[in-house]
């Protein structure tokens, strides 16, 4: 089953599971934040506690990309600290992976076209980015997505060779506003580092907030007093959207997310712990 709309959860509402949500994760805490139960693609934090070691470990069936929030994390002794991101694709050798100080990370887990159990893709692997390293471009109009016209910066962090698919980051200055009502064209997904994000008919996103949108969903209009900075995963493609219309965004509206029943099951804190449903 494909993963459903989720507009919008905060991470801080799910509960850390302890059990390892990879065979190379022993140890190491998690929250998903959403799941396609058909091919296993999976977005999650992750949590490595202090001290945390894996010697030769199992390898992961899926693409992994991982971008550390906060504390470090290693494979192979290829640090990587706060705001920096890794791609390691299906198969890829973990001799040695460690967390002397704990980390956390956001991870997002992809299927493989092809299982690469004695070797794994090289032209996939992104050994690590410092993403605050160098001033991001002005974003650029593309696929009917006008990023240019909020002032907008964004670097791409990795393009898939077969689609087009990419994760990439992009910043908003403080009090912008994107009055267009969109459809957008590719499944998407967004996790809020910086900032705030308010949509309209949902409510404000604070950092750790995070949202799944299929393709063919329609994007409200967005504001953002202090600024925004998304770290973006598309699928099937880059980013596009269609503009189909125009409108206000209400800043006093109360929370109304759009979580899909098995997500607010899980929900132990913030205004939807009671509920239990969507």
């Amino acid at each position: 089953m494909a993963r459903p709309l989720t507009e919008f959860i905060q991470s801080q509402w799910l509960p850390w599971q302890s059990e390892p949500l990879w065979p190379h994760l022993s140890g190491v805490g998690h929250r998903v934040l959403s799941h396609d139960e058909a091919t296993g693609a999976t977005s999650a934090l992750l949590r490595f506690p202090p001290g945390w070691v894996a010697n030769a470990a199992p390898t992961c069936i899926l693409h992994e990309e991982l971008y550390a929030l906060d504390g470090a994390v290693s494979v192979n002794s290829v640090f990587f600290p706060a705001d920096y991101y890794g791609f390691l694709p299906a198969g890829f050798p973990r001799q040695r992976s460690t967390a002397p100080e704990g980390c956390v990370a956001l991870a997002f887990y992809t299927p493989a076209t092809a299982q690469h159990e004695a070797d794994y893709d090289h032209s996939r692997w992104v050994p690590r980015t410092d993403v605050f390293s160098a001033i991001w471009p002005a974003a650029e109009q593309q696929h009917g997505l006008d990023l240019a016209a909020h002032h907008a910066r964004a670097r791409v962090l990795w393009t898939d060779p077969d689609d087009g698919a990419q994760t990439l980051i992009v910043g908003y200055p403080p009090v912008w506003h994107a009055a267009t009502i969109e459809t957008q064209n590719v499944d998407a997904e967004y996790y809020l580092l910086a900032g705030d994000c308010t949509i309209s008919g949902r409510g404000t996103m604070t950092p750790g907030g995070y949202i799944w949108r299929p393709k063919g969903t329609t994007r409200a209009p967005m504001s953002s007093r202090t600024g925004t900075v998304f770290l973006i995963r598309t699928h099937g493609g880059p980013l596009a959207m269609t503009a189909t219309g125009t409108g206000p965004v209400d800043t006093t509206a109360a929370l109304d997310c759009a979580i899909p029943p098995k997500t607010a099951a899980r929900i132990s804190d913030g205004p939807y712990a009671a509920k239990g449903t969507a």
